[in-house]
């Protein structure tokens, strides 16, 4: 048998595999009421996880997944579960999150966009989800090689993964045209955000709160339930918490990677704890495969009336020789929090990777929370 021939054949078998997955990853969209699709920069992770909760106290059997440094399941029993992966993060991983919730009876699949790149949002949403709901929350300054170089080219990105025929909501009304004109030539519903207004207190953005709170309203939930459900909703690794230590106060806002949201919750810190920004050091966790955002991040602490600045993770040597001239902040390199000085209030952001896993296990064994 010659070369050829077994090239032909294993391209054969690769297309009748391709062709039978398509075929019985379709079939088993049909058995959700709903598919839930969630894009955007930032918030992400919580929304899906206020739509989880919010649809489950509704009494759906919903299946959810949120990615990212930290990917994790809630499955229809409510139980969390991390996701392994062998190797780099791939969007086939999104087929295999389709069977398992298909194989629990899920009426709903509550599931995080995980593709950066536009031709892979693409194929994300219409080859593989077919999302009948689709949201965005928020358009800001990160994966500027993938994504775009400005935030208009990053809106259009995320525009991808608007559904065919289905419904659209947008947090950050900011590039509503863009949005509005796909939604249109996808034939799918654009509506307007409704303001949550329920007792419930919900401890996270207001834009988080106000997405999922209109997704209710678009599937004819009762909100008052709906928001029952969310007020119990299981918060992401990296969510905002403080911890008061013996020495010092670890503010964790290290899901938080872009200039832009950098600068909301840091005067959400300042507004909400009463903290002043001269009293405040910023830790920058820094992942390897991020060398781009790290150095914009880098770049926008030295702009923030902060005490000084802490560095730890990927590029600390190669970002403090960066810096060396754009700022007057004392700048130290950190591979654990007890080289934090003793009374330091440290703001930590970039992400939860590398040592961010570290400086939360080290805060939630010798910490006792006060926020978050």
């Amino acid at each position: 048998m010659t070369l050829e021939i077994i090239a032909m054949i294993c391209a054969g078998l690769y297309i009748g595999h391709v062709v039978l997955e398509t075929i019985l990853n379709n079939r088993r969209l049909k058995k959700f009421k709903y598919i839930i699709h969630v894009n955007g920069t930032r918030g992400k992770s919580t929304t899906v996880r206020l739509i989880e909760a919010g649809l489950r106290e509704c009494g759906y059997k919903v299946f959810s997944k949120t990615t990212g440094t930290y990917p994790t399941i809630i499955d229809v029993n409510g139980n969390v579960k991390p996701i392994r992966r062998l190797g780099n993060a791939n969007i086939r991983e999104q087929l295999r999150m389709i069977r398992q919730a298909y194989r629990q009876g899920a009426d709903v699949l509550v599931i995080e966009c995980m593709a950066i790149d536009p031709t892979l949002q693409n194929i994300t949403q219409h080859k593989m989800l077919k999302a009948n709901i689709g949201v965005i929350t928020n358009v800001r300054r990160d994966h500027l090689e993938e994504m775009g170089t400005d935030l208009t080219e990053i809106a259009h990105s995320l525009a991808n993964t608007i559904p065919m025929n289905g419904h659209l909501i947008v947090g950050d009304q900011t590039y509503k045209d863009i949005f509005m004109r796909k939604a249109l030539f996808n034939n799918t519903i654009y509506h307007e955000l409704v303001e949550y207004q329920e007792e419930y207190q919900i401890d996270t953005f207001k834009e988080n709160i106000d997405i999922a709170n209109t997704v209710a309203v678009v599937l004819g939930e009762d909100l008052k339930t709906f928001a029952r459900g969310m007020s119990k909703y299981i918060k992401d690794a990296g969510a905002l918490k403080v911890y008061e230590l013996d020495d010092f106060i670890f503010i964790n806002a290290l899901s938080v990677n872009d200039p832009d949201s950098l600068q909301i919750v840091f005067d959400k810190v300042l507004t909400e704890l009463n903290y002043q920004a001269k009293d405040i050091s910023i830790l920058l966790n820094n992942r390897y495969d991020r060398p781009k955002r790290a150095f914009s991040l880098a770049n926008f602490i030295t702009q923030l009336e902060c005490k000084d600045i802490y560095l730890s993770g990927g590029y600390t040597k190669r970002i403090k020789k960066y810096l060396y001239g754009k700022t007057t902040k004392e700048i130290n390199i950190v591979k654990h929090l007890s080289e934090i000085k003793p009374k330091s209030i440290v703001f930590a952001v970039g992400n939860i990777g590398h040592r961010g896993f570290e400086f939360i296990d080290f805060c939630e064994v010798n910490g006792r929370k006060i926020y978050g």
